[in-house]
């Protein structure tokens, strides 16, 4: 146990008391600022899918949907398959590094993937989050967009 111990403390930055501490895996990530924040505007499903464009294409089934906030939402549903994936495009990839800044929308997000922090929870209570509810998260860039 003192060799475990050791090896926890040795970890640069760390106290023992913060090395041995348990971290709280969040049941939620969904944080009192975004409640009182969409207090003031609640959408509920069926007022989103009135306001919603909606078409399908009857040759692949996919559904494509405008959103009244101008968001794009294509998806499509597989009856034999057990688990989903869910791919969120934002645009501005590499394209829009300056001649100056070369790599720097690489550099971002992949600070952004490492560090892992979302809003208050930390890198650690992100993993355990994400492990407990079968989840992965995969950050990337393309020279026209970052992927989610």
């Amino acid at each position: 146990e003192d060799e475990i111990v050791e090896l926890l403390v040795s970890v640069p930055s760390k106290s023992k008391e913060e090395a041995l501490s348990q971290v709280d895996v969040p049941t939620s990530l969904m944080t009192d600022e975004l409640d009182k924040l969409l207090a003031s505007q609640p959408v509920d499903a069926f007022t989103a899918w009135r306001a919603a464009s909606r078409k399908v294409d009857d040759a692949t089934g996919v559904v494509q949907l405008l959103l009244p906030n101008g968001a794009k939402v294509n998806y499509s549903s597989a009856s034999k398959e057990s688990q989903g994936t869910m791919r969120l495009l934002v645009p501005g990839g590499r394209s829009t590094d300056s001649p100056d800044t070369l790599g720097a929308a690489m550099v971002g997000i992949r600070t952004i993937s490492e560090s892992g922090a979302v809003s208050n929870f930390s890198r650690e209570q992100i993993e355990l989050f994400a492990v407990s509810n079968v989840m992965s998260v995969h950050l990337d860039l393309s020279l026209e967009f970052s992927y989610v």
